[in-house]
């Protein structure tokens, strides 16, 4: 196996998004009722980080079945990048997460993100 050119923004670009869509696709089921509730939260709190969003997720009982499906609920039109904080969830490691804001209005802000299909789990 060769090793193809290691200094290609663009291919590094290409191969993202391709991870992204493929992400989006898998969990269907997860990354836009996660993506719904991070735009709630933003418009509440002014700005919102995946730990935001694995609170609320936590509060359910939903888990993603890939951890990078945390990444795709950021991913596409509505967000902008208005800082940097480190991670508190242990395992994390103190882990640079972008802090984000919601520059677009909801679609339906009365829907809750978080409604089923989804079911808390038993503790």
């Amino acid at each position: 196996m060769t090793q193809g050119n290691l200094f290609d923004l663009d291919g590094g670009r290409t191969d993202r998004d391709a991870g992204v869509a493929a992400i989006e696709t898998s969990h269907a089921d997860f990354v836009p009722r996660m993506r719904a509730a991070a735009q709630a939260w933003a418009l509440q709190y002014g700005t919102v980080t995946a730990d935001d969003v694995r609170r609320i997720a936590w509060a359910f009982g939903v888990e993603p079945r890939h951890k990078n499906a945390w990444g795709a609920i950021f991913r596409g039109p509505g967000w902008k990048k208005v800082g940097e904080a480190a991670s508190r969830v242990r395992t994390n490691h103190a882990h640079v997460n972008p802090v984000w804001t919601w520059v677009e209005p909801l679609e339906d802000p009365e829907e809750e993100p978080w409604s089923e299909p989804y079911t808390r789990k038993e503790t």
